[in-house]
This record gives structure tokens, sequence and C-alpha cells, in this order.
């Protein structure tokens, strides 16, 4: 019983602190189902001004312009967030009827992460995809982006196109 303790405060003790790239890479997944599974609303809803002028309020870096969708794609509002002990800005939407998650986080200490690499409209995004989520991450200007959605991958990088992101 004794070693058994020693043996895991020594594991406790060299494990590293902080988010893993591992588990950095679930939390925008896990926090889009936790979301869909709450029912709850956003923060600030549909006006993308608006939207943006919220969240500067709130998080360390001047969140990107709200990017406006067409008949397909309809802002539903922000949300504020907790990664990784960061303040992360979400753009919510509809596609066609289905949820995505555009979540803007400060680049500093991480790195966009995904399962697998793609080049698409001169970015490299990392995919990852579990269940029925596709997640498209990539750093651009100092700030990572990772969009989520209950979307095909061709169809998450069809709206992130549309979007013009």
């Amino acid at each position: 019983m004794t070693a058994a303790a020693a043996v895991l405060i020594l594991l406790l003790a060299v494990t590293p602190s902080g988010p893993r790239r591992a588990e950095l890479a679930d939390v925008p997944l896990k926090e889009v189902e936790a979301f869909i599974d709450s029912n709850r609303s956003v923060d600030v809803e549909t006006d993308p001004t608006r939207v943006r002028a919220w969240l500067a309020q709130r998080v360390s870096f001047a969140p990107p312009p709200v990017a406006q969708g067409s008949t397909k794609i309809e802002l539903i509002g922000g949300r504020l967030c907790l990664f990784a002990g960061r303040r992360v800005a979400s753009y919510m939407y509809r596609v066609q009827g289905r949820l995505l998650s555009i979540y803007v986080m400060t680049a500093a200490g991480l790195n966009p992460i995904g399962g697998t690499r793609i080049e698409h409209e001169g970015r490299t995004l990392g995919i990852t995809r579990e269940g029925h989520f596709t997640q498209a991450s990539w750093s651009e200007d100092g700030l990572i982006y990772s969009a989520v959605g209950e979307l095909s991958e061709p169809g998450l990088l069809a709206a992130l196109d549309e979007l013009k992101l």
C-alpha cells in the first residue's frame, strides 16, 4: 500500500501540470457537446458588432470581426469560454440547421492540433473527427482558431470558405 502511494506521488510530481496537447484538442469538441446537451443560450445574441464588442471586453486580445454567413449560415451569437486557463471567444452559427462554433484564443504557448493535417485555402489545418463532430484548428496572427461543427469534413471546410475564415 505504501509503495503504491509512493509511486502515485512520484507520478503526480513528474507529470507536467497544465493541459497537454491531446487534452487541449479534446476541449473544443467536448465544450460543443456540453453546450448542446445543456440546451443553454449564447451569452450575447446575433448582432455581429455587439457580439464582437461584448467579447472584446472579456478576452485579452482583439477578437477578429464576426464572419457573416449567407442564407445557409446564420449567426446565433457569441459566448465566453475558458480553455487551458485562458478566456476564449466563441462565435456560434447554424449551418443548415447544424451547430458550428468557432473558438478563438491567444496562441501563446499553444499550437494548433488535429489528427490529420491538410492544406486548405493557404492554411495548414489540423482536422479531428469525433462522433458526428469535425474540428479544424489553425494558427493565424498570434491566435489559434478552432472550428467545431456537427458537420462532415467537407461540410466544415465549405462553411469556413463561405464565412471567409
